[in-house]
């Protein structure tokens, strides 16, 4: 984990954030676990076993059409052999932070958690769908750095939610964007909180810099791929109008993300007529954040 200063206006925002969840521990040994070469699908269904709760939403994942698996997966350790241990681990992280931050503060429309999750859930699709384009070698990693790269958002309006509904309204009534509004509001934006979140949870770096990184991917120092990548699916998400993002601005794409990933000539329609049917089929995470 990649540590750095925080700065005074975020430490002001932080101090707010009373009884913030912590990740589980047994997600966290579960991102411990997978590095070690020495462990086995027995060993990984071992750890999640200490959290029935848990193995119920992995297995609901497992089961679904997300995977389209041709038999029914009835444990954890046969999802282990089918999938792999990267992929329990990273189905473990976003089923635990769709729980934790389920709900929303209010019935503001600019700020609808539900449409929130949509474009987290699309982003996700979308950047494991360029995942597969350049081969990239963690498909499941991309899938969730996508799924969690707004999560300081989900902070803001589940701590700060009076200035979080602040936000909104000026990056709609003034048309800017949402980090922008964030700026004007409090000096911090959703980048920074979710990469202090990421930190406190102690998560890998490439996932932390795909939070905090996500509008300036040229900073990426551990994972430029990954970074760009959720930098592009963002883009393609809002402009596809897939959930809502917190303003109505065009997108802006950082020209040096081409570079970095080399897509074949077809990638980005390959990602678009393959976005729906994906979709579609991860529409268990949005139970998920429902329930």
């Amino acid at each position: 984990m990649q540590a750095t200063t925080v700065s005074a206006d975020l430490a002001k925002v932080v101090r707010r954030v009373k009884n913030l969840p912590t990740l589980p521990v047994v997600v966290s040994q579960l991102m411990d676990a997978v590095n070690n070469p020495a462990f086995s699908a027995s060993d990984v269904s071992r750890i999640v076993s200490n959290d029935q709760a848990l193995v119920s939403k992995i297995l609901r994942i497992v089961n679904s059409a997300f995977y389209g698996l041709p038999k029914r997966v009835s444990t954890v350790t046969q999802a282990t052999v089918i999938l792999g241990f990267n992929t329990i681990k990273n189905l473990a992280l976003g089923a635990t932070v769709f729980s934790m931050f389920k709900d929303g503060n209010g019935d503001d429309s600019a700020c609808d958690r539900a449409e929130f999750w949509k474009h987290a859930i699309g982003t996700g699709v979308a950047t494991k769908l360029l995942a597969r384009e350049i081969r990239y070698s963690n498909p499941e990693e991309a899938f969730v750095s996508g799924l969690i790269h707004d999560i300081g958002k989900v902070v803001l309006d589940q701590f700060l939610h009076e200035e979080f509904v602040e936000i909104c309204r000026v990056a709609r009534e003034d048309g800017i964007r949402f980090s922008d509004a964030e700026r004007i509001v409090l000096n911090v934006t959703h980048s920074e909180i979710g990469h202090w979140l990421a930190q406190k949870w102690n998560l890998p770096n490439q996932l932390d810099e795909a939070i905090w990184h996500h509008h300036d991917p040229s900073a990426a120092r551990h994972a430029p791929r990954l970074v760009a990548m959720v930098h592009l699916a963002d883009a393609v998400c809002r402009m596809e109008r897939v959930g809502f993002a917190g303003d109505e601005v065009e997108p802006e794409m950082d020209p040096s993300i081409w570079d970095v990933l080399r897509l074949p000539p077809d990638a980005m329609e390959n990602v678009l007529a393959n976005f729906g049917k994906e979709f579609e089929r991860s529409t268990v995470f949005l139970k998920l954040a429902a329930e």
